[in-house]
């Protein structure tokens, strides 16, 4: 299901049991496997994949040619750059800093990275 406040470049293509919702953003030729979600104000950058299973939550930000294997979760407010390769069951996470009460901190990822399968980033790390 694609929201129709969903903005969606050329040449994307959404498998029809994905949920793009409202706001999301996703480039030109960007593809987007079965039961991935792609949360609110979330934008992905041209000519990505994302297999199968993957969560991208709410203001997600995703560079140009960057690849999601199966099962990848990226939390609210990641910053993720351009070419960057992401093998399956990868978690970038968030969690309330103890002192801050639900303050989240989330980690970032720069531009040409390369992350091995089940790997969890915790928070406030950046590669």
């Amino acid at each position: 299901m694609v929201s129709d406040k969903a903005i969606l470049g050329e040449g994307v293509e959404i498998h029809p049991l994905a949920l793009i919702e409202d706001g999301a953003r996703l480039g030109n030729n960007t593809k987007v496997g079965p039961f991935c979600i792609i949360r609110k104000n979330a934008v992905i950058g041209e000519d990505c994949n994302l297999t199968a299973y993957c969560e991208m939550r709410e203001n997600v930000v995703v560079g140009d040619r960057t690849t999601f294997g199966s099962r990848c979760t990226i939390s609210a407010n990641a910053r993720i750059g351009n070419d960057v390769r992401i093998k399956y069951a990868f978690v970038l996470t968030d969690t309330p800093e103890l002192e801050q009460d639900s303050n989240k901190v989330v980690g970032h990822i720069g531009n040409d990275v390369l992350i091995g399968a089940n790997v969890t980033l915790m928070p406030g790390f950046q590669i």
